[in-house]
This record gives structure tokens, sequence and C-alpha cells, in this order.
């Protein structure tokens, strides 16, 4: 339909200039990083643009690796190679890793459930780290909680904070590439805009809901519900 094929030419479109991007930055990004080796004694006054300039350069090529990862796994839509993943090895990893990335933070890691799904590996740590990044970015303190759990009727993946919390009137909203609840904050923590996106993508492609809870002071809690026939076990939920 043509409704269809201006679908893939605005992903086209992302993905090749996402590519010429990358180019040019890495570039500057090597001009930023050899500067200061170069000259023993800086000029004060150069400090602190180099280093505005070395973390723009860094936001943007956060946000290319994700339009071009969007872009990915939305063309291989249909052709997908799906296999069993261990979601509790998965969450694991993740967390280890975050751990790493955010020494002063707490994320608490609970498996309650030992099912493993039917999935693409790949897109379903993209979707726990983007859940798991925004929950850090978005509650100064706290601790973050992930669960793996068994419902009635699928396994669910829970990611919660005692952040800022959502008002109601943004959250239908969250999944929209670019979307901001607070641009000011936004800037300040460093978001591409494209990672709920991201997630909300993988969760129709796993044939899971993804649903938020939020209060304005009280946190959010994100939830990813697979459905009982993506188990490795056929008896989940009877």
């Amino acid at each position: 339909s043509e409704q269809d094929k201006l679908e893939r030419m605005r992903r086209d479109f992302v993905g090749n200039v996402s590519h010429e991007l990358r180019t040019p930055l890495t570039v500057i990004k090597g001009y930023i990083e050899t500067l200061p080796s170069l000259v023993s004694e800086l000029n004060a006054t150069l400090q602190k643009p180099l280093a505005s300039m070395a973390t723009q350069v860094a936001r943007m090529e956060n946000l290319i690796a994700d339009l071009l990862w969007l872009a990915q796994i939305e063309t291989v839509e249909g052709e997908r190679k799906e296999n069993l993943v261990d979601v509790c090895a998965l969450l694991s990893t993740v967390a280890e890793e975050l751990r790493f990335a955010w020494p002063d933070r707490d994320i608490a890691l609970q498996l309650i459930s030992v099912k493993r799904i039917l999935g693409d590996e790949r897109e379903l740590r993209s979707a726990i780290s983007n859940l798991v990044v925004n929950a850090l970015k978005y509650s100064a303190t706290g601790p973050v909680s992930v669960k793996w759990l068994d419902s009635a009727v699928g396994p669910v993946l829970t990611v919660e904070d005692e952040g800022l919390g959502i008002a109601a009137k943004h959250i239908p909203r969250l999944t929209e590439r670019f979307y901001r609840v607070d641009k000011s904050r936004s800037q300040q923590v460093g978001g591409t805009g494209l990672g709920l996106a991201i997630v909300k993508h993988v969760a129709v492609s796993h044939e899971a809901k993804l649903l938020v809870e939020s209060q304005p002071g009280e946190g959010s809690c994100f939830r990813l519900v697979f459905p009982a026939s993506r188990c490795a076990d056929p008896d989940f939920g009877d």
C-alpha cells in the first residue's frame, strides 16, 4: 500500500542519513580527543569548550546508534530468527554491566520466574537495557527494581524506580520517537528520545504488552507482559 511504501522510504532515509553522519562525527571526535595530548598545557579557556564538544559528540553518537538500531529492527520484521532465550541469564548480564556503569546505584534483581521465552535475544537485551537505563537516569537516588515474574497470562518483566514519576497525560505518548516529558531534564541526563520507541517495537515483535504505571513524585513502573504461548513450557498458565 501507499502507507507501507512511505514507511519504507522513511526507514531508508533515517538509516542512510544516520550512516552518513557517522563518518564526520568520528573525525570530529578524533580531533577532540587528540588535541589535549598535543598541547602540554592547554589554554584554560579552551578546556571547557572542548569538554562540551566531546559531550555533544557522544550524545550524537548515541542518537545515531539508536536510530540505526531502530531502523534495523523495523526492517527485519518478518525475517527474525527466534530462539529460546534464557531471560534470567540475560537479566543477570545486563544488571552486572549496568552496576559497573552506575556503581553508586542499587539495581535490585529478583528472578522469581525461571521461564525461557521464544524471541530475539539481541532485541530483548536492548529493551531490557533501555528500561533499566531510563529508570536510573530519571531517578537520581533510590533503588531500581528489576523482576522476572510468573503471572496467569504469561511471564512479566517489571522495572520500577522511585524517581520523579510521570503525569498521566504524558503516558500515552511515551513511546513516540523523540517525545519528551521534560525537555530540560532529558538534555541534562543525555537521553536520545528513542529508548521507549525501541522498547515498544520489541514488545510488538514479541507479542508482548508494554504497561506503564506512574504518579508524579512516586516513581514509575514499566511492565512487559509476554504471552504464555512464547514460553518454553507449553503448559504455562494452566
